[in-house]
This record gives structure tokens, C-alpha cells and sequence, in this order.
């Protein structure tokens, strides 16, 4: 998927601000679309910008990702 190019080791942690990470997360979303990939120190995090795009990946294939370990952030 689409997203901001990581760092080496890092990823993309100097990209997210302290405060107000919707902010940079919104920009991500308008500049990627409503699915954004990106890392921080080789974990990788899927944001889904828009509730079209949960509903397909939570509701039509849950069965695919249920036993995906979880890391949710609202």
C-alpha cells in the first residue's frame, strides 16, 4: 500500500509529531488515499481513512484478518 518512504531501522517515526498526529495522518490520507502503510522500528501499521475501506477489510473478509494480531488506534 501506499505511504510516506521509511527511514532505515527508524521508519518512519520522525515523521509523526508528538501532538496532533491526526494532522499529519489526515495530510497522509490526501496525499495517499484512504489506505496509508508506514513503520516505525520494523513494526508495520495499515491506517484505513475512511469507513468504506473498514467495512471491507473488517466485515467482507474478516475471516482473513481476525487472527492478525491487533494494534487499534482511534
Amino acid at each position: 500500500p501506499p505511504g510516506p518512504k521509511p527511514l532505515p531501522f527508524i521508519g518512519n517515526y520522525l515523521d509523526l509529531p508528538k501532538t496532533k498526529k491526526w494532522l499529519t495522518m489526515d495530510a497522509w490520507f490526501k496525499e495517499h488515499g484512504d489506505i496509508v502503510y508506514y513503520r516505525i522500528f520494523g513494526q508495520g501499521v495499515l491506517m484505513l481513512g475512511s469507513l468504506k475501506r473498514c467495512h471491507d477489510l473488517f466485515d467482507k473478509r474478516a475471516s482473513i484478518y481476525s487472527s492478525r494480531p491487533q494494534l487499534v488506534m482511534l
